[in-house]
């Protein structure tokens, strides 16, 4: 039932051209920002779509109040383009497109039950958390299908050619450069503020001995490493060099796959390290780039296409800010 529903608003689609839909039960309070045809836009309602952004920007900059004000006052702009941007829609599906309205509403019980799989007081303790209505809240999916569905018929999905992808790769190699990796085991002996080194040194030296004579670097590791790899046998995984300590960095740099270093002493330590293996810096192919690449181009050209049809049905919309 619910394909045939959303099957008939995407067929209504198809046969109408395009103006824009007034909300009619939008609020108008105190702080008007705006107005789109009839429907007003309020700084309340503009708060209340950049709320949970805006959470998040206060918990995250809390120590830093004026960078804090900044991004919320971008966010609170940004916010009310969208929401301008979203009426110009709506007031175009209202104009041309003639959907029963029971269809619509019969979508938007769907999408409830969705979301919270009919369950009532879920639903309440979410009303509650975004300070909405029932009804503001059902506004909200409605206007948010009937945009996506818009979008979706209007917007038509951008085709990305062969050579634009190449293109974009070689103008963006960089992006996709890996530089010198390596995957090593390590064995890590601490050294103890106060206390002598010359037995952590000389331990170390005792450990190297039992390397040569042919002893599992990886059991030694598990047995007398003091670093948080013991447990994994002193493997650390496959790491960029650069962000590895100078001190080993410089010793593995002379080292071939399998080989192992001397004791190296450190600020922090003594260690013993096994190189594994080794990826030299290398630009990713293309072909393993391919599809990542033509995400991106698809993204941009489908932006820049919905853009244009915005900026089209703005054109023959009123718009006024204060």
């Amino acid at each position: 039932m619910k394909i045939l529903k959303t099957s008939f608003l995407v067929a209504a689609l198809l046969g109408c051209g395009m103006r824009l839909r007034a909300a009619a039960d939008m609020e108008l309070a105190d702080g008007l920002v705006a107005v789109v045809a009839e429907v007003p836009i309020t700084q309340l309602g503009v708060e209340r779509y950049t709320g949970d952004t805006e959470g998040d920007i206060i918990r995250q900059l809390g120590s830093q109040p004026e960078e804090a004000r900044r991004q919320i006052v971008r966010m609170r702009e940004l916010g009310l383009q969208t929401l301008i941007t979203r009426q110009i829609i709506l007031h175009d599906f209202k104009e041309n497109i003639k959907v029963p309205e029971s269809i619509i509403e019969e979508i938007v019980q769907d999408k409830i039950k969705e979301q919270f799989h009919g369950d009532n007081v879920e639903l309440t303790k979410y009303l509650e958390l975004k300070g909405i209505t029932r009804e503001q809240y059902k506004q909200e999916i409605r206007d948010q299908f009937i945009v996506s569905s818009m979008r979706g018929k209007f917007v038509p999905e951008p085709i990305i050619s062969p050579r634009k992808i190449e293109d974009y790769y070689l103008a963006h190699r960089e992006e996709f450069k890996l530089e010198d990796q390596i995957k090593m085991r390590m064995i890590v002996l601490t050294k103890s503020i106060g206390d002598p080194i010359e037995p952590v040194q000389k331990r170390a030296e005792e450990i190297l001995s039992q390397i040569k004579t042919g002893a599992s670097f990886e059991d030694l590791a598990r047995t007398y490493s003091e670093g948080s790899q013991r447990s994994e046998g002193g493997e650390t995984g496959w790491e960029d060099l650069s962000v590895v300590k100078k001190e080993l960095a410089e010793a593995l740099v002379k080292l071939t796959p399998g080989q192992y270093s001397g004791v190296i002493e450190t600020t922090d330590g003594f260690y013993i390290l096994l190189l594994e293996d080794r990826h030299p810096a290398h630009f990713k192919p293309l072909n393993e780039m391919r599809d990542q690449i033509e995400r991106v181009l698809s993204g941009q050209e489908t932006d820049r296409l919905a853009k244009q049809w915005v900026e089209r049905l703005r054109k023959k919309t009123f718009v006024q800010h204060f």
